[in-house]
């Protein structure tokens, strides 16, 4: 059965309440929501901001990025009417791309040298990503881009020959201790980054 929801934008995600969210037409005047009870609720950004949300837990909690202009987004975190951002001194920008049910976030941040990198936030502090793997691996993780109940995170980045290519790493057992469990090779183009 499908169901007219009256909603005009973007939907991105559901979780098992039937929690979804979602974001009004796009370009630089999307607004971010929540669609819960048959109710569209802002997230409640100011005027002249967009929002994107990106994922959705079990709690209700969500991730995304907003801000004023695309090359200075911030990646957030909102519960319960309470926004955090995952900026830190130096960043250009910032966006979160999930979160799991332990309340565990993962997405990017542009450093002050312009480079990508992935990080993990949990219980209040962000980690580097790139921190935690082994230097000599030659790799940089660019963007984590899900995460499971587990603690595997799935994204993007270059591997030592500059390629392109997905990665899968495993929190082991705590979230400061991160091993490179498996590489995997899932993009179908394999072009030289640009340095």
């Amino acid at each position: 059965m499908m169901t007219d929801l009256g909603i005009t934008g973007s939907l991105f995600r559901i979780n098992n309440s039937g929690e979804i969210i979602g974001c009004t037409a796009g370009g630089p005047s999307s607004r971010g929501f929540l669609y819960s009870d048959g109710t569209q609720i802002d997230l409640g950004f100011p005027e002249g901001s967009f929002s994107y949300p990106y994922g959705i837990n079990e709690a209700g909690q969500i991730v995304g990025f907003a801000g004023y202009n695309y090359g200075v987004q911030r990646g957030f975190i909102y519960n319960d009417g309470v926004v955090t951002y995952f900026d830190a001194a130096g960043d250009r920008s910032s966006c979160a791309r999930d979160i799991n049910n332990e309340g565990q976030v993962v997405g990017e941040f542009i450093n002050s040298s312009g480079q990508a990198q992935a990080f993990l936030y949990s219980d209040g502090t962000r980690i580097n990503l790139n921190d935690l793997i082994d230097p000599p691996s030659g790799w940089i993780l660019q963007d984590a881009r899900a995460i499971n109940d587990a603690g595997q995170i799935v994204g993007v980045g270059v591997d030592p020959e500059g390629y392109g290519h997905a990665w899968l790493l495993t929190l082991i057992p705590e979230p400061s201790v991160i091993a490179l469990s498996a590489l995997g090779f899932l993009f179908l183009r394999r072009s030289k980054q640009e340095s």
